[in-house]
């Protein structure tokens, strides 16, 4: 114990810190303001080297959001009387069942928990180890922190990691667009968490003042959400987000959800006349009940476009459309930005993030052999419409084709496939990705920015991703992040590649530099507006990783040219469809109608 340490009065700070460290791991007892937290220690290998790790699993962090507190901001949860045995995984939040997505855990209301990760090895700083926070993707319907075993990444790292559950889909961002019912109640979860975190992690080791929050997909929106809300100043320090913006082009946070509400509602008997009496309806609902009527809701086509559970405007988290902040940011000073540009941003993407999204167009992705008169006439409007749900004038339409025609060989088949894929791919993740990466770019300079693009094409992919796309795709670069822990037969090169990830982004967390304290590789250059440089991620590294001008074109197109195409079109501005998305003689899955809610969902 720590009372039977003789600790003389001229030693260092650096050995007391790190003798209450030791302490902690004996005991196996945690005491926080929040409780008493019993963990186990567990090892873990990685390249031949074995790690001990202390876990804490199923912390909950607020009262359960039930009965009254359903559709309502997450409360703290007192401190708890009684030692909490964080031995086991909490509940995971309701999901919406999708095809070829299994349910990883057991699904119940009272599911906002998280999950801490610390390293055994002294920390790199007096203050304790530097703090990752991660966020699960899964377009806001699905995902937990379960599925994220952090072991590797923690062990092999040094850096605490903490993995946090919030609500999803119609109890995480249900909305009525007034205060009855406001929405983006999964968004507040994570900021709730991020206050547990910051109040009680220093007493599992972590330094408060080196807090980092990390994030795929949702995830990455999310994060970057989460930055530009003024309330997170000194909560957490910097952002890493992999594949997704709030500025993705499929997600219109100022949509009209009472709507949808009211017919969701319908299906409990709860579409009352006023918000305030369906709201009061809904929470005397099971939640069981609730979820299976979405569910069963879900497999009517006519009503699919009513279940997009994304955030939306509500005056209060998110003050305006995230999608049009580039914009505005030309000629306005924006808060929301100002704060953003506080944080330290590590962001990037994979280089084809659309191939994965083909297997919902197509019967057979691998035999997919689209002719130049099918994408223009059927692919690139079904594209279109996805993405920015509306159509487009017939002069827009053929300049998008010129875009996305590989001049070089324009009837060739596998060429353009691939083309189909990169539309996705470039409106979805690459250019809003970079978009964001601009706007959070500071001169003069107060924090610090940094670009990437992931290459390769792993040896076990996203399921369905299609064989003869020869470059990463949605999802691939998520395994690399965490060490491979679910994969022990990963090849030499995957390996080596994930060394370099994970200290590159363990470096970032330390000290807000991927290159330091630990030089993983090739020295990875700040981006800004002028030479746009970016660290290109690949199986053979070396020194060539360090490019310029990621998407560059691309983030031309989309950014400065197509808006002014549209309006040039179109006096009345982006006008949405009646319906999301025109599939014309497309296959797609005999799975649907969960079609369009699962593409929705995994488009971001």
């Amino acid at each position: 114990m720590l009372t039977s340490i003789t600790i003389k009065r001229d030693e260092c700070k650096h050995r007391l810190e790190l003798n209450l460290i030791i302490d902690i791991f004996e005991e196996g007892t945690v005491s926080t303001t929040a409780g008493e937290f019993i963990g186990t220690t567990e090892e873990t290998t990685f390249s031949g080297v074995q790690y001990k790790i202390k876990q804490f699993l199923g912390i909950p962090y607020a009262k359960p959001p039930i009965g009254d507190l359903r559709f309502r901001k997450p409360e703290p949860l007192p401190k708890l009387q009684t030692p909490f045995r964080a031995t086991r995984y909490g509940f995971i939040c309701p999901q919406i069942i999708l095809p070829s997505e299994p349910v990883v855990g057991t699904q119940d209301e009272d599911c906002l928990h998280l999950n801490i990760f610390v390293p055994t090895q002294a920390p790199d700083d007096t203050n304790g180890h530097a703090v990752m926070v991660w966020i699960h993707g899964g377009g806001f319907i699905l995902g937990s922190s379960d599925e994220y075993d952090s072991k590797i990444l923690s062990g092999f790292g040094n850096v605490l990691v903490v993995t946090i559950n919030y609500r999803l889909g119609p109890l995480g961002f249900f909305s009525t667009m007034d205060s009855n019912c406001p929405g983006n109640f999964g968004l507040w979860d994570q900021m709730l968490a991020l206050n547990w975190i910051r109040d009680n992690i220093d007493t599992f080791g972590g330094d408060v003042n080196r807090i980092t929050i990390f994030g795929e997909s949702a995830g990455a929106i999310s994060g970057e959400m989460q930055g530009m809300k003024r309330e997170n100043i000194g909560v957490f320090h910097r952002i890493i987000a992999s594949s997704g913006s709030p500025s993705v082009r499929s997600m219109n946070c100022s949509r009209n959800t009472l709507t949808g509400a009211r017919v969701m509602a319908g299906k409990v008997g709860c579409d009352l006349k006023s918000t305030e009496e369906m709201i009061e309806c809904l929470r005397n609902i099971t939640w069981q009940d609730y979820m299976g009527a979405i569910n069963a809701l879900s497999q009517d086509s006519n009503s699919i476009e009513y279940l997009i559970f994304d955030p939306v405007v509500d005056g209060d988290f998110i003050k305006d459309e995230p999608r049009d902040l580039y914009k505005r940011a030309k000629t306005q000073t924006i808060e929301e930005l100002e704060v953003f540009k506080s944080f330290d941003l590590l962001s990037g993407m994979n280089a084809n993030e659309g191939g994965y999204y083909l297997m919902y167009f197509v019967e057979d992705v691998d035999k997919f052999m689209p002719t130049r008169e099918e994408m223009k006439n059927v692919y690139i409007p079904a594209a279109m419409n996805l993405v920015y749900n509306r159509t487009f004038p017939e002069t827009i339409m053929q300049v998008i084709e010129n875009e996305y025609t590989n001049w070089s060989s324009p009837y060739d088949y596998h060429n353009i496939r691939r083309q189909f894929a990169k539309i996705f791919g470039d409106t979805g993740f690459a250019v809003t990705s970079i978009e964001f990466s601009r706007l959070h770019v500071t001169s003069p300079t107060t924090s610090k920015t940094y670009v990437y693009k992931f290459m390769p094409k792993p040896s076990k992919r996203s399921g369905g991703s299609p064989e003869w796309m020869d470059e990463a795709n949605h999802g691939d670069d998520i395994r690399f992040e965490f060490g491979f822990i679910d994969q022990p037969n990963a090849e030499d090169w995957e390996i080596e590649l994930s060394k370099h990830v994970m200290q590159y982004w363990t470096n970032f967390a330390k000290t807000g530099d991927p290159n330091s304290p630990n030089h993983p590789g090739p020295v990875w250059r700040e981006y800004d507006l002028i030479n746009q440089h970016y660290m290109e991620l690949d199986r053979d590294l070396g020194e060539t990783g360090g490019k310029q001008f990621a998407f560059a074109k691309e983030l031309n197109f989309w950014l400065e040219v197509f808006p002014d195409l549209v309006h040039a079109t179109d006096n009345q501005g982006m006008k949405t469809c009646g319906t999301m998305i025109s599939l014309g003689n497309i296959f797609f899955s005999s799975t649907t109608p969960f079609f369009m809610l699962f593409l929705k969902a995994l488009f971001i």
